[in-house]
């Protein structure tokens, strides 16, 4: 074999092995930058959701008082406004409900979104009876019914979406660690 053969097999090889490095850098990269997006994107997002959630569950609560309060009262407009306010609140807490759904992975946290929505429902049922016992002038059984039933349902929310966070938190720290290993593959691929 002359020499001009052994150079253009040995650049062929480099040539190949270049190729190579430079497929497997960029799956790579298209790895990470994937592993990146779901962290900060839709991991993000369902965090914010959750928080949503937890908001509106605080200000139905406000609502709720506000509903018997201005019973007690007797202001009827303001009594409206409690009522419009609880309303926008539930509004708030299904539209972040809706759009968690699509974006959940874990069977984990689709059971949480599910106690979630059932507990939403609970309350807005809960809250009926407690409206027709106010407009009723029935405060005192509104108070045992808002009481008995609402508040229990506040506190499932708070420790329901707790634990959704915390589900999701679980997953930041699990795909962190996943985009962590494949930064290393690829630095050991590339050395």
């Amino acid at each position: 074999m002359t020499i001009g053969k052994k150079l253009m097999i040995c650049i062929g090889s480099i040539s190949v092995l270049t190729l190579v490095l430079g497929v497997t850098s960029l799956t790579s990269i298209t790895q990470l930058s994937t592993s990146m997006h779901q962290s900060t994107g839709s991991t993000a997002k369902k965090l914010q959701l959750a928080g949503k959630i937890d908001a509106a569950g605080s200000d139905m609560l406000g609502a709720q008082r506000g509903i018997l309060l201005y019973g007690f009262t007797k202001s009827p407009a303001n009594l409206e406004k409690a009522k419009s306010m609880f309303d926008k609140a539930g509004e708030a807490w299904q539209k972040s409900l809706d759009e968690i759904r699509p974006l959940l992975v874990t069977e984990d946290a689709r059971q949480v979104t599910n106690q979630l929505q059932d507990e939403l429902a609970q309350w807005r049922s809960a809250m009926v009876e407690v409206k027709r016992l106010v407009d009723q002038g029935k405060l005192d059984a509104a108070l045992a019914v808002a009481t008995e039933k609402g508040l229990p349902i506040y506190e499932a929310n708070n420790r329901d979406t707790a634990r959704l966070c915390a589900i999701e938190n679980e997953n930041l720290a699990d795909e962190a660690a996943q985009g962590a290993a494949l930064a290393n593959t690829s630095r050991v691929i590339a050395l």
